[in-house]
């Protein structure tokens, strides 16, 4: 239990506007990491997590965004992507979709700074499970994420959480994609990023039920097979995404060898801080368009 007084003190820091424009990610790494070598290493990996109990039990990434023209705390912007109603096991044990469940998308929800506040105080506090990348960006900077986050949640883009979608296509998005798009969005997101951010791998259409294709695919078959990514010559789906582990282990590497960041803490977690307020913010449109149509089942 962590003490009263600290969560108050963290309450305070967190919403603390008296600082320069910032955007802050938040990287919440899984209880036990999860193992994208093959499509078996990750059954497994995901059923060891699951069964730890522990919240974000997949990884989840939060954000945050202080400005300065901020009037009172309640304008400081504190938020997530989460699926309101994670129904994986029915869709794994029930309705047999295999790995169609990474391009499944749940019910979607953007997490409220009231909601955040004392849960990512607490991880803080704890500092074994979160780490951290702080940056200083410009005032321009700083509008554009907050219409952004604005006009995110009032188009009811929230209401499609999936690790296939991407959020500045208006297709919803997952956690950690929604938090890379906040630095895509202000030209931010640099190659280094991208590399060790991400994976992308190809599935075999055999491993793929429901909402791609129209068969069934034993979980238990993958748990307990011998079951590989896809060749290049095999027909498959490949699929690109954004990992809360990984970006942690980002952090973690750069925190030993820093370059252009500064090793900064909160509580007991380690971050980094980078000030890049006089890099340029983009002036294009907000939304990209691309006519790629999402995989629907409906239920």
């Amino acid at each position: 239990m962590v003490p009263m007084r600290r969560i108050l003190f963290g309450l305070i820091f967190l919403t603390n506007t008296t600082m320069a424009n910032e955007l802050t990610l938040y990287f919440i790494r899984s209880p036990h990491g999860i193992n994208w070598e093959s499509g078996t290493t990750l059954a497994r990996s995901i059923i060891r997590n699951y069964i730890t109990f522990e919240p974000n039990f997949m990884g989840h990434v939060n954000i945050e965004i202080k400005c300065d023209q901020d009037k009172n705390p309640d304008e400081t912007v504190l938020t997530g992507m989460i699926a309101r109603k994670l129904n994986a096991v029915d869709l794994l044990f029930r309705h047999d979709i295999g790995m169609g469940i990474l391009f499944h998308s749940f019910e979607g929800h953007l997490e409220t700074r009231r909601e955040l506040l004392e849960k990512v105080q607490n991880y803080l506090v704890d500092g074994d499970r979160i780490n951290f990348v702080t940056f200083k960006i410009s005032a321009e900077a700083c509008t554009r994420l907050k219409k952004y986050h604005k006009e995110y949640k009032e188009n009811g883009y929230e209401k499609r959480y999936g690790l296939y979608n991407r959020p500045l296509y208006k297709e919803g998005s997952g956690c950690s994609a929604f938090g890379a798009s906040f630095l895509e969005l202000i030209g931010l997101l640099d190659e280094d990023m991208k590399k060790n951010w991400t994976y992308s791998v190809k599935i075999p259409f055999k491993y793929i039920g429901l909402p791609l294709i129209k068969q069934k695919v034993s979980f238990l078959n993958l748990l307990w097979g011998n079951n590989y990514w896809a060749s290049e010559s095999e027909p498959h789906k490949e699929i690109f995404f954004w990992d809360p582990d990984k970006m942690y282990q980002w952090v973690k590497a750069k925190y030993e060898n820093p370059g252009q960041y500064q090793r900064v803490k909160k509580e007991n977690s380690i971050g980094l801080y980078v000030d890049l307020s006089q890099i340029p913010t983009p002036k294009k449109d907000i939304w990209l368009r691309d006519t790629r149509p999402l995989p629907e089942w409906k239920f």
